[in-house]
């Protein structure tokens, strides 16, 4: 799947600035593209205020190859700082067998252009904010996959959940095959607390090369076996 310039842009842009705040901060930054300038919405429990005219002009100069004649120029910053934020501990996704799990393989033309253009989760949001919480369930979606009989995957992780309701799942097979792959999962996953993290400059590649996935990510458990 293609992703638009500008999405790509506001998603790269979004991870910049968490960057700057630390991805072990409580933190989750939107970026909006208005066409005329973008606003920077989000949340984060840093009491660092960040000078958003120098990151700007540092993002502009380090992306530029990626940016091109769509140079960020103008801000509205409205982020909240020194804010008490609670850790995401439930996510719910769907997943496609594709060579990144978040997008088809297909192309998914819009109906309408839109006029602006927004960063997309995980892209501005801190591991503990849902980041490493997605990782785990893209971990767990790709070994699914390499089954090799799964076409899409509908997971939803919660981890305030006893152990066996920790996880839920649907796929394209019949639902009798439902608690067969959930029982291997909880067999061989730490899906509670083996959080996946990476470092600031491949989560700028995941903005980027957006259609490749992190070998951290989709990394095969040889000891995952579904009969």
């Amino acid at each position: 799947m293609n992703i638009n310039k500008k999405t790509i842009i506001c998603n790269l842009f979004s991870d910049f600035i968490l960057s700057k705040i630390g991805l072990d901060s409580n933190t989750r930054i939107q970026v909006t593209d208005c066409n005329n300038f973008y606003v920077i919405n989000g949340e984060t429990n840093s009491n660092i205020i960040l000078n958003m005219n120098d990151l700007i002009d540092e993002f502009n100069i380090q992306f530029a190859d990626v940016v091109g004649d769509d140079r960020i120029l103008r801000t509205i910053d409205l982020i909240n700082y020194s804010t008490k934020l609670i850790p995401i501990s439930k996510l719910k996704y769907f997943f496609y067998n594709s060579d990144n799990c978040l997008y088809p393989k297909e192309d998914i033309e819009p109906q309408v252009e839109p006029y602006i253009y927004t960063s997309t989760f995980p892209h501005g949001h801190s591991f503990a904010m849902g980041r490493s919480l997605l990782y785990k369930m893209k971990n767990i979606a790709y070994n699914v996959f390499n089954l090799g009989y799964i076409k899409w995957l509908d997971m939803e992780i919660n981890l305030n959940n006893s152990e066996d309701d920790i996880i839920n799942i649907k796929h394209n097979l019949s639902p009798i095959k439902y608690d067969f792959i959930k029982s291997a999962i909880l067999d061989v996953f730490d899906v509670e607390s083996n959080y996946i993290n990476i470092n600031k400059y491949d989560i700028f590649k995941e903005s980027i090369r957006y259609q490749k996935e992190s070998p951290k990510i989709s990394k095969i458990n040889k000891d995952f076996i579904v009969l």
